[in-house]
């Protein structure tokens, strides 16, 4: 039996800037000028930015669940976050929507109005009517909560 070596390259690779496209030629000289405009350099390194831990994120610390889905929901405090309702609008790419768009939700529940199961979702117009109903009430008795601890105002509001 005859063995081979492996496949072995008899020049190195080129190395090429990551993010750039093969330079292209252009008439007359606008080559450099073709990529000064579209590679611009970077003044500084980007930095990675976290969320900002707002007040009324750090509110949802050791509250109760305001979805309360019956079949998903944990019912401990300590799961619980302030969980964004990207279904609303007002949102897209890696924009969050705003914290007046959120609500207290368990791990559960958050899963659930996040990605449910293929059995969940048999029916698309039952599990999206059952969805807003109880993320409609769960961002009335947030907003609620958050009125009573102070978090948001609201003009002319009986407190």
């Amino acid at each position: 039996m005859k063995t081979t070596k492996g496949l072995q390259r008899h020049t190195p690779l080129r190395r090429q800037a990551l993010g750039r496209v093969p330079k292209m030629a252009q008439p007359d000289g606008a080559t450099e000028a073709v990529n000064v405009l579209a590679f611009p350099k970077r003044k500084k390194a980007l930095r990675k930015s976290r969320p900002k831990m707002t007040p009324l994120r750090k509110s949802a610390k050791d509250e109760g669940c305001t979805i309360q889905k019956v079949g998903a929901c944990l019912y401990d405090p300590k799961t619980v976050a302030l969980a964004h309702l990207r279904w609303l609008g007002d949102c897209g790419g890696s924009l969050k929507p705003t914290d007046l768009q959120a609500v207290y939700a368990c791990t559960g529940c958050n899963r659930w109005t996040d990605s449910p199961t293929p059995a969940e979702t048999a029916d698309r117009a039952a599990y999206e009517a059952e969805r807003n109903f109880y993320c409609l009430r769960a961002l009335v008795r947030t907003q609620l909560r958050m009125v009573a601890k102070g978090l948001i105002t609201v003009k002319g509001m009986a407190a």
